[in-house]
């Protein structure tokens, strides 16, 4: 994520299921080009590392439909930091 984020990072928080199954999320959204609202990649998974996988693909799936190459702070919006 170096050369692509402003700031070379993303929290990704993963919650649990009363089911068992796990969700991520991503703290930084991209403002899609279709539309200009912020989106946070979602993933999911049995496992909270499938989880984590799921969300970081989702995330690099944004970018190539948007055809990003670099995010500038115009292109992204972040969560809450007490979300996260």
């Amino acid at each position: 994520m170096i050369p692509i984020l402003p700031y070379s990072k993303m929290k990704v928080k993963i919650y649990e299921s009363q089911s068992g199954n796990f969700t991520g999320m991503t703290d930084l959204a991209i403002k899609r080009k279709f539309d200009g609202s912020p989106e946070c990649a979602i993933g999911y998974g049995d496992t909270i590392e499938e989880a984590l996988e799921d969300t970081i693909l989702y995330f690099n799936k944004m970018l190539s439909q948007d055809g990003f190459t670099e995010l500038t702070e115009d292109d992204i919006s972040y969560a809450e930091w007490s979300d996260f």
